[in-house]
């Protein structure tokens, strides 16, 4: 959510987000995408278009499930992303969708 976060201007934040909970089994294919595979930019807070690219060629490709990145926001944390295109994703268990809320207090700025 802090991923998406720091990209949304109060004025313009959607209020159509979900939030996807699943339990992923182990049997699942996943991606584990190192820093070595992203742009040497990839923190700065105009991400590279290749960054984009890397989620397109995920989502196209379908070569796996789950693709876990890590955050360019909290160190030692990943995103992990989830293609509902993908054959295994039918095998995700205990998917919940919900309203995706923030807490207006997030935009104040001082």
């Amino acid at each position: 959510m802090l991923e998406y976060f720091v990209h949304v201007d109060s004025s313009t934040a959607p209020n159509d987000l979900v939030l996807a909970i699943a339990s992923v089994p182990d049997n699942i294919s996943m991606h584990h995408a190192s820093e070595d595979e992203l742009p040497p930019t990839w923190r700065d807070s105009e991400a590279p278009p290749e960054l984009a690219g890397l989620g397109d060629d995920f989502a196209a490709t379908a070569k796996s499930c789950v693709l876990i990145v890590p955050s360019a926001i909290v160190p030692r944390e990943h995103n992990w992303l989830l293609n509902p295109a993908h054959p295994e994703f039918r095998k995700l268990s205990d998917v919940q969708l919900e309203p995706l809320l923030y807490d207006r207090r997030m935009f104040r700025h001082k």
